[in-house]
């Protein structure tokens, strides 16, 4: 084999070479990082209450990266990190409960809304549940 054959050969190899790379480079895209969709929460049960009666408090969240951390405060001192719970006051009056949903990448999303809390004789029916 003589010098110039050898050279064009090592030319014709580092051509491939070349072509190979960027034809994976052209070929190879790599598999697009879905954003999550933005974290919404919902909370329910804000109705009226009677003091001492064991009220539940409902929390949904979608959205955002699982898993979620919940946290209640219901007004009164009293928190709660269970997403679904019961809670009962003791004084009636009006209390502001606040869920706090925070997901795995920091996103934190709060709702608030008022509850009156009732003398224990008050009279007043709830409607049908509707969750369902």
């Amino acid at each position: 084999m003589t010098s110039a054959t050898r050279k064009y050969g090592i030319i014709i190899a580092m051509a491939v070479a070349v072509a190979a790379v960027l034809a994976f480079a052209y070929l190879y895209k790599p598999a697009a990082v879905e954003k999550p969709r933005p974290l919404v929460i919902t909370a329910d049960n804000f109705f009226k209450i009677r003091v001492g009666e064991d009220a539940p408090f409902f929390a949904a969240a979608k959205g955002g990266v699982k898993p979620y951390k919940f946290e209640w405060d219901f007004g009164d001192g009293t928190r709660s990190p269970l997403q679904n719970v019961t809670h009962s006051y003791s004084e009636t009056g009006t209390y502001r409960v606040t869920l706090k949903v925070t997901d795995s990448a920091g996103t934190v999303q709060d709702v608030s809304h008022t509850v009156d809390v009732y003398p224990v004789d008050a009279n007043f029916t709830r409607g049908p549940d509707l969750r369902r």
